[in-house]
């Protein structure tokens, strides 16, 4: 059963990611994007079907403006994420220096 609105996972970015560096060597099967990945076949199967479906493989230019908005959220959550661990991280470390928290 596939999924028309598969949300964007870390699962989701992988497969995507393994697309993108095998589509150099032409045309890509499932058995080769199950071996870059170190999955099962019918798993890499299931995950290339959803994707198939999803708006991110369409031709159409609409969808490559929902693909940038995609993009541009996800990049949004990354560098969140990286702020906060680099503010976490250097308070600890401050804290540490200070003898707040011992090692």
């Amino acid at each position: 059963m596939t999924n028309p609105r598969l949300a964007v996972s870390a699962s989701v970015v992988r497969y995507l990611l393994a697309l993108d560096a095998l589509k150099s060597s032409g045309g890509i099967r499932t058995i080769d994007v199950a071996r870059h990945l170190n999955v099962k076949k019918p798993s890499a199967h299931t995950m290339l079907n959803n994707l198939r479906d999803v708006t991110i493989c369409s031709d159409d230019l609409e969808s490559l403006v929902t693909l940038k908005r995609i993009a541009d959220g996800l990049m949004a959550r990354i560098h969140a994420n990286y702020r906060f661990i680099i503010s976490f991280n250097t308070g600890l470390i401050v804290l540490g220096v200070a003898g707040v928290l011992p090692p």
